[in-house]
């Protein structure tokens, strides 16, 4: 059972069609979203393996505590959440994945510059 898997692992990750045996090229899913840092885990970057069909893996670390200065002068203490993503480059470049970084890192830091626009529902 272990080299049929093995064969399968190399086949879809060159990106050979089996019918028979069930498996097809792949067409890429979504993505992965890994909630591991509720485990304490620091810094996780999770690998990316054929059998997912996605193109990339978004993990969560643990929540940390950090000195902020506020527009007043002040100091307190802000919760920060480390996300990270591990993206396949036969997917995107890495310099389009830096804009969409970008843009996502701006929509988390910022929530209040993006305006929803209302349902007509």
């Amino acid at each position: 059972m272990n080299i049929v898997m093995e064969l399968m692992g190399i086949f879809s990750t060159i990106n050979i069609s089996i019918p028979f045996i069930g498996l097809q090229k792949n067409h890429y899913g979504s993505v992965i979203l890994s909630l591991l840092g509720g485990y304490g885990l620091k810094n996780i970057y999770v690998p990316l393996f054929p059998y997912a069909y996605t193109i990339g893996v978004f993990s969560s670390c643990e929540i940390e505590k950090k000195k902020s200065l506020n527009m007043d002068g002040s100091v307190s203490v802000k919760e920060y959440l480390p996300v990270n993503f591990t993206l396949d480059h036969r997917y995107m470049d890495g310099v389009l994945s830096s804009k969409m970084v970008k843009a996502a890192r701006e929509l988390f830091e910022n929530p209040d510059n993006f305006k929803v626009k209302e349902s007509i529902i």
